[in-house]
């Protein structure tokens, strides 16, 4: 008996690639989407991480940190937008909640007074802090961070719409609210429907 040696045809190869392709054209929508599913999550709890450091330096040393939140610190990618505090003032809070100076600057007696015991309340992880050197977002962003300083137990949020602050409102019942929008597009945020929040997590606000 002859052994013939079975070769794949031109045909069958193309067929074979065409369907890797398709389930590969198919595969990575979802891949995706369970990729930004993720990113989200980590937002959220970085958002609670900031919150909970800020209400355990609280009740350490009796008070918040003394830097002006009644706008909400923080936010973009190192450029101001229109309506929010300083982005130093949300560097400032990092510092103090991490017990760590920032080095050689003129603050450094600030940051040693305000957290005398160096406790670490909040440890900025690497996949956080990036390369940008600051407690950032999955997407490499500042959360935005709001705290009461006159013994009020809720916070009436401005959310984010377009880079400055909107008119809408959102009363978080606690004295600290840490959000962050979600899916940044341009240089900046622009979508601010959705915000990863330390009150609720991912919340729709539309």
């Amino acid at each position: 008996m002859t052994n013939r040696k079975k070769h794949f045809t031109l045909m069958e190869m193309l067929v074979v690639i065409a369907i890797i392709g398709l389930l590969a054209a198919l595969a990575f929508p979802v891949v995706g989407r369970v990729r930004e599913k993720s990113r989200e999550t980590d937002a959220a709890a970085g958002a609670n991480n900031i919150s909970l450091a800020l209400k355990q330096y609280k009740a350490a040393y009796q008070k918040f940190p003394s830097v002006d939140t009644s706008a909400p610190v923080g936010g973009g990618d190192g450029s101001a937008a229109s309506g929010y505090g300083s982005l130093n003032d949300y560097d400032k809070i990092i510092f103090i909640l991490s017990g760590v100076l920032p080095g050689g600057g003129a603050d450094d007696s600030n940051f040693a007074a305000q957290n005398k015991k160096k406790t670490v309340f909040l440890n900025p992880t690497p996949e956080y802090m990036k390369a940008n050197g600051f407690f950032a977002n999955p997407w490499g962003r500042r959360y935005y961070i709001m705290y009461s300083k006159t013994g009020k137990n809720t916070i009436d949020v401005k959310r984010p719409k377009n880079g400055t602050l909107s008119s809408d409102t959102i009363k978080v019942g606690s004295d600290v609210a840490v959000f962050s929008e979600l899916n940044p597009k341009g240089s900046d945020f622009k979508d601010g429907s959705r915000l990863a929040t330390s009150w609720g997590g991912v919340i729709d606000v539309k």
